[in-house]
């Protein structure tokens, strides 16, 4: 079996036991981690800060938009975790 063949199964298996909300939502969550982890890579490496920035901004986006499809609870999680990793990025002002 393929890699992506073996991912289909999984799919088909994850969207047959959890609602789209769970997966929305642990999707959000993810994309919330990998900006953070972003966030603090700009902060460490110094000669890549710019790139690890716009990568923060990019992945924000993507867990602000997941956080959306699974409803104002998480969404309001998600945005309020980014604020707290980067006020200058995901805060209020941004």
């Amino acid at each position: 079996m393929s890699p992506f063949a073996a991912q289909i199964q999984d799919a088909i298996a994850e969207l047959t036991q959890r609602t789209k909300r769970e997966i929305e939502a642990e999707t959000a969550w993810r994309w919330a981690a990998r900006a953070a982890a972003a966030v603090r890579l700009a902060n460490t490496d110094r000669a890549r800060q710019l790139r690890w920035i716009a990568v923060a901004v990019e992945y924000g986006h993507e867990a602000i938009e997941h956080a959306a499809s699974a409803g104002f609870e998480v969404l309001n999680a998600v945005q309020a975790q980014l604020a707290t990793e980067s006020p200058i990025l995901f805060g209020d002002e941004h």
